[in-house]
């Protein structure tokens, strides 16, 4: 019980000092239909304090098998003053900006992309801090689904929709 309470301490303080990404799926589009290749573009919003250095995403088979999981990463685009590099055969990808090290809360990074053979692809996403991992880097699987849940910011049509839930 205990161990139960400190790790909920322990991830309440890793909370208060970083700042937990948004992802809001902006458009999927089909570029290939056979063999199936599917560009997704994605938005990164920083809520809260803290800061991150570089973003991963690792296919959720790669990290936590799943049955019937077969996404696979083809390509990937980043947006303006970042960098991205596929890591072929392993399904990872990783997002930097470029001169840069690292980045706040408060922040909003428009116009990620990955080319994968799925309409909904399911990853894991990690959010490095400068320790690597020492420090609380945040981790989380999610499906990018166009169209998915509404994010809750607090100028989002999610925000209004939360208050009265």
């Amino acid at each position: 019980m205990k161990a139960l309470v400190l790790a909920a301490l322990f991830g309440l303080a890793a909370s208060c000092a970083h700042a937990f990404p948004h992802i809001t799926v902006t458009s999927s589009e089909v570029v290939q239909a056979n063999p199936l290749r599917v560009k997704t573009t994605f938005d990164v919003d920083l809520v809260g304090p803290g800061g991150w250095c570089w973003i991963m995403l690792q296919s959720k088979g790669l990290w936590t098998p799943a049955s019937g999981d077969t996404t696979h990463f083809f390509d990937c685009s980043p947006p303006s003053g970042w960098r991205c590099e596929r890591y072929p055969g392993y399904d990872v990808i990783e997002f930097g900006q470029e001169g840069l090290p690292c980045f706040g809360g408060g922040e909003h990074f428009a116009g990620f992309s990955i080319t994968t053979n799925s309409l909904a692809p399911c990853v894991h996403f990690i959010f490095q801090t400068p320790l690597l991992g020492l420090d609380g880097s945040y981790h989380v699987d999610g499906c990018l689904a166009e169209d998915g849940p509404t994010p809750t910011r607090a100028t989002s049509w999610g925000a209004l929709k939360s208050t009265y839930r």
